[in-house]
């Protein structure tokens, strides 16, 4: 890692005003916490802030949700959880903005009261045998498929009833309960609940089939069909779901391993795909590409259609009726013990893809696949990309972090220790980027990634970061041991 140069140095002694204007004040946590084995740990879900609702639902690990309550860090045991709660709820957003919530314990749904900023019972009754709710994350086209939204979640708003699950109902915002038609062979423990895509029509999965609907009134009618992998924690192709139309009636549905690529006009009852095409699936934004880096699929079965198109392992767009190799310089992807993990991101500056492969990232501009050399790997070394705030960066691992710039050459980020960072968060409520890493005895904050300023006050090396707490206009840490807050020092 390289040493900080002396003209940061020279600036960091000559401003002392910087050191001083973020402080990390301890907030302590309720005796009624039961933390981890570990100690505190950021959670394995990020901390929630549902906008209207007065209390943060934070995750560190131990045996409850925390909330933020007269300074202390207390288990949430006001709904939309429960007492026992370790998972955060999920939350569902209406297009009028009203917001429900539900436990994922037990099974219980809540309607925020934002006069309030309360959450209370929706005040319906449902069946005495509910087993759960469910809904689905947003299913928006060029989303980037390595985020989960998690918690986010959008209407319709359904739920399981007998202890099989092998009922369905959908619960409408006004409270009422309408039974949904569903395929023979569904059921909660085999398929998902329907998933509406806006404007094109509802996809849902059954044991190993795909059916598809216009609208409510409309029957359901199976479009594909796909091996489902057995197993509780099997990854599954339908967890994760995309759906790409055009005006000209192509129609991409992007599964977790896999793309079908097909067509549905305006009057047509459902798609009708050409092919799949399994791999990593990426995008080009501006052109509204879809892009292919070939694979095997997570399952295959003699049964499965439309057919499995067979491609050479490079880089293709999955055009209606056959995929197309992309022109330019031939990549293969990297793999670590046989398993393919190129990924890619859309660097908005340029308006190119970049793209991950087994030595180093090329870029894709609509019509060339370019290979950057300024990015070149050999060995063990590995280059990861990624998003935070504004920013684009590199990180060679082993090695040093970058800065992608706009014409995507390489900016090196000159850490304030000398040991490799752990993480970098962008803190809306800070507006200002936080990085910290285990060797470091300071956590340091920094609005461009070009001059660093260390948070004073007396805390332990921080371990993790939490998340946003606006109402706090601040960012909550943690060691091992002890949770901070790290505001302006003046607060």
């Amino acid at each position: 890692m390289r040493q900080v140069s002396w003209l940061f140095a020279l600036l960091l002694a000559a401003t002392p005003t910087l050191a001083t204007e973020y402080c990390a004040r301890q907030v302590p946590v309720s005796g009624d916490y039961i933390r981890g084995s570990s100690g505190l740990a950021s959670g394995f879900e990020p901390s929630v802030i549902i906008p209207g609702f007065a209390w943060p639902l934070i995750d560190l690990n131990g045996n409850s949700i925390l909330t933020l309550k007269d300074g202390m860090l207390v288990p949430m045991m006001d709904p939309p959880l429960d007492q026992r709660n370790k998972l955060q709820p999920q939350v569902v957003t209406w297009p009028d903005g009203e917001i429900w919530a539900y436990d994922r314990i037990t099974p219980r749904m809540s309607r925020l009261v934002p006069e309030a900023g309360i959450f209370e019972g929706l005040g319906i009754e449902v069946p005495n045998d509910l087993t759960g709710y469910s809904a689905s994350e947003p299913v928006s086209p060029f989303d980037d498929r390595a985020v989960s939204h998690r918690n986010v979640l959008t209407p319709p708003v359904y739920a399981y009833v007998g202890k099989l699950k092998d009922k369905l109902v959908e619960i409408t915002q006004q409270g009422a309960l309408r039974p949904v038609v569903l395929p023979p062979d569904w059921s909660a423990g085999t398929g998902w609940p329907p998933v509406v895509a806006e404007g094109i029509g509802t996809f849902l999965r059954g044991q190993d089939e795909i059916w598809f609907r216009r609208d409510t009134d409309a029957p359901w009618m199976q479009i594909a069909r796909i091996q489902n992998p057995r197993g509780l924690m099997t990854q599954k192709p339908f967890e994760r779901l995309q759906v790409i139309g055009n005006h000209a009636g192509d129609l991409w549905l992007l599964l977790a391993d896999r793309v079908l690529v097909g067509h549905m006009g305006a009057d047509d009852p459902a798609p009708v795909f050409d092919y799949q095409l399994p791999g990593d699936v990426m995008f080009h934004r501006p052109t509204r590409q879809v892009l292919v880096f070939p694979d095997q699929p997570l399952s295959q079965g003699w049964l499965d259609r439309p057919r499995r198109q067979r491609v050479t392992a490079t880089h293709h767009e999955a055009r209606r009726g056959a995929p197309v190799p992309l022109r330019g310089d031939q990549i293969a992807p990297r793999r670590v013990g046989g398993v393919q993990l190129s990924y890619s991101l859309a660097h908005a500056p340029s308006g190119q893809t970049l793209i991950t492969h087994e030595d180093g990232l090329a870029a894709y501009d609509g019509q060339m696949l370019r290979d950057l050399p300024q990015f070149a790997v050999s060995g063990d070394t590995a280059v990861y990309i990624s998003q935070v705030g504004n920013k684009y960066l590199a990180s060679f691992v082993p090695g040093d972090a970058y800065e992608i710039m706009p014409d995507l050459q390489l900016r090196p980020i000159d850490l304030p220790q000398d040991v490799p960072m752990e993480d970098i968060f962008y803190s809306q409520a800070l507006q200002r980027y936080v990085l910290y890493a285990y060797g470091w005895d300071r956590i340091y904050t920094s609005t461009d990634l070009v001059t660093f300023q260390p948070v004073s006050g007396d805390y332990d090396p921080i371990r993790g970061i939490s998340g946003d707490l606006p109402a706090q206009q601040g960012v909550l840490t943690h060691s091992d041991a002890r949770a901070y807050l790290v505001t302006a020092c003046s607060d």
